[in-house]
């Protein structure tokens, strides 16, 4: 044991003797490992327990742990009782909207968005297609859904809504190559979106033929006969959580 003691002594000895005799390379490098220590803890802090707190808080995977549905009286304004139906119904007119988006399908965005939306995901396409990129998003399923609130009044009713998405979601630029995302991985991706249905027929805006672009006053085309969806409600903004 003593003997093992004297060896530690004489090895960090002569470490300090090299480190002394060496300071104007070795101290420098202190300095940067210190340095780099330090930055990797404040990097851990905020990629790693912030994720967890935000994981704790339901901002991740738990969304039904921060909102609520909305109660039976609330749900009565839709003209049911089964959340779940609704449910079904929101799903289906956010899974058409990304559709839309990864068939770059106009007409479809046209009659499911409000214009000011509409416009906003028209030009970020036009701008991706002009460098050359097209964004994909492929198997798409609505995972949860929480519809939180609800609001009406002589013009309009707004339906406000969580949701969890997964989808296979990458970026691919005008040469084939894959830039951001993977098509073999699906991702999780969560959004706050806000529904709205014009309550005044004078407010509804007009429809347009998603086969031939035509603008018509009824879900099918007089010009070219193709029938299609008409949306009651309207998709009116996006936020992606995380």
């Amino acid at each position: 044991m003593i003997e093992l003691v004297k060896t530690l002594v004489i090895i960090i000895i002569v470490l300090l003797f090299l480190f002394l005799w060496a300071w104007p390379i070795s101290f420098p490098l202190l300095i940067y490992y210190i340095y780099k220590k330090n930055k990797n803890k404040k990097y851990f802090k905020s990629t790693v327990i912030n994720k967890d707190r935000y994981q704790n808080n339901g901002f991740f995977n738990n969304i039904q742990d921060t909102y609520v549905d909305i109660n039976d009286y609330k749900l009565e304004w839709f003209g049911t009782n089964d959340i779940d139906v609704l449910k079904r119904h929101f799903s289906s007119l956010f899974i058409d909207f990304e559709r839309a988006l990864n068939n770059l399908d106009y007409n479809t965005l046209y009659n499911i968005c409000t214009p000011s939306l509409y416009e906003l995901y028209h030009s970020d396409l036009t701008v991706n297609l002009k460098l050359g990129n097209k964004k994909i998003i492929d198997n798409i399923s609505i995972e949860k859904m929480v519809i939180y609130n609800t609001t009406k009044n002589d013009e309009e009713q707004k339906v406000y809504i969580m949701l969890e998405m997964k989808s296979n979601s990458y970026t691919m630029n005008s040469s084939g190559k894959i830039t951001s995302g993977s098509p073999m991985l699906p991702v999780k991706e969560e959004f706050i979106a806000v529904f709205v249905k014009k309550l005044k027929k004078a407010n509804e805006g007009q429809l347009r033929c998603p086969n031939c672009g035509a603008t018509v006053t009824s879900t099918k085309c007089e010009y070219c006969n193709t029938e299609f969806k008409q949306y009651e409600f309207k998709i009116d903004t996006i936020r992606k959580l995380v």
